[in-house]
């Protein structure tokens, strides 16, 4: 059937994770571990999708998170949406702001457990060297 505004769900449709990808505010290490994590800690298994979505100059970024989910079969793109967004123009409300959009959605890939645990032993790893005592 056809879906409303907000996209109606049911039993049989994957739950969606979102994952808002910033320019410039995190480390994009941290968008893949939000990523990794949607996708393993969900009852649904393989089923879950994690939408990756990104405006304006993140648009890139999105796209390098979703190639680096990618790599080695860790996930897989189903599907891939741009568009433009209106808006204010920040400073100057009076004028409009169009802002390039885009929105990719990833599900576990064939290699997923084999990577994820890699992610998470390498970022423990890393944890625990940085609290050496001095």
């Amino acid at each position: 059937g056809r879906r409303g505004a907000r996209g109606s769900m049911t039993s049989s449709d994957p739950p969606v994770r979102v994952v808002l990808v910033s320019h410039d505010k995190r480390p994009l290490f941290h968008y893949v571990k939000l990523a990794l994590d949607a996708l393993k800690s969900d009852a649904h298994g393989d089923r879950v999708v994690v939408r990756l979505t990104g405006m304006g100059m993140a648009c890139a970024r999105v796209v390098t998170l979703a190639e680096l989910l990618k790599r080695d079969g860790a996930c897989v793109v189903t599907r891939t949406r741009t568009g433009s967004v209106k808006g204010a123009r920040e400073g100057d409300p009076d004028r409009d702001s169009t802002k390039s959009a885009i929105e990719m959605d990833v599900t576990r890939g064939g290699a997923f457990e084999a990577k994820a645990g890699d992610v998470f032993r390498r970022r423990k790893v890393e944890a625990s060297s940085s609290e050496l005592p001095s």
